[in-house]
């Protein structure tokens, strides 16, 4: 199963969470996930503490990968109480296949000779940050064909 990356945000031990947070390098517990339909999924997950950005994956490779796609938020248990919320981060390819996209919808505005959109996406894919920017600005774009 992958490692996906993760932001974690542990709660204070007066918010019901732990007195410190995990430190471990792996840290096991069990992730509820909110469905569409109003009921939950619970999962048991491990946690790589010492990864920048910290990693999570399944404990069991049956679980169902779509529950860990990008920008999904999840509760951290400790048995009945929740102790930290993690929310799923981009992955390189996911950042990838984003702005693939975006330059798709560019290109073919300028195909058709329409203003195209501004494009903003930028990728920070340092080992310390990960991040996908990819607004699109209102202003459009105009382009001045040279004979070169």
């Amino acid at each position: 199963m992958n490692r996906v990356p993760v932001q974690i945000e542990f709660l204070s031990q007066g918010a019901g969470g732990r007195s410190a947070p995990p430190t471990g390098t792996r840290y096991a517990c069990t992730a509820v996930f909110a469905t569409p339909g109003g009921s939950v999924e619970e999962w048991s997950v491990v946690l790589y503490l010492a990864e920048s950005p910290p990693r999570l994956r399944f404990l069991v490779d049956s679980a169902p990968a779509h529950l860990l796609a990008p920008g999904r938020r999840l509760e951290l248990h400790e048995g009945p109480r929740t102790v930290a919320f993690a929310t799923v981060l981009p992955t390189k390819a996911v950042a990838i296949e984003l702005l693939t996209a975006r330059h798709q919808v560019f290109s073919a505005h300028l195909v058709h000779g329409q203003a195209a959109p501004r494009p903003s996406a930028q990728i920070d894919t340092r080992a310390d940050r990960m991040s996908v920017d990819t607004r699109v600005s209102r202003e459009p774009m105009t382009f001045t064909a040279s004979g070169h």
